[in-house]
């Protein structure tokens, strides 16, 4: 398990199915163990005054731990139609 439950973190690429983009930020809420594919998270996302946009399906290579020496942004959450 590369992260720990209810840590954070980032996402490597667009989702663009969820209204998200590479650096949007979340927080790991469960683990899904595989035995023959790679492993995967469940992964809350969450908007700027805390409440919870979504919460989606991952695999592990869709994620990154934040790093040192980086900012978080600010911007406007487009849905899928």
């Amino acid at each position: 398990m590369k992260f720990k439950l209810f840590s954070r973190a980032v996402l490597t690429k667009d989702f663009p199915e969820y209204g998200l983009k590479k650096g949007d930020m979340g927080v790991i809420v469960e683990y899904v163990a595989r035995s023959s594919a790679e492993d995967g998270y469940i992964i809350e996302i969450f908007d700027a005054q805390g409440q919870t946009v979504d919460v989606v399906p991952l695999m592990e290579s869709d994620l990154e731990h934040p790093r040192p020496n980086t900012v978080l942004t600010y911007r406007e959450l487009k849905r899928a139609a």
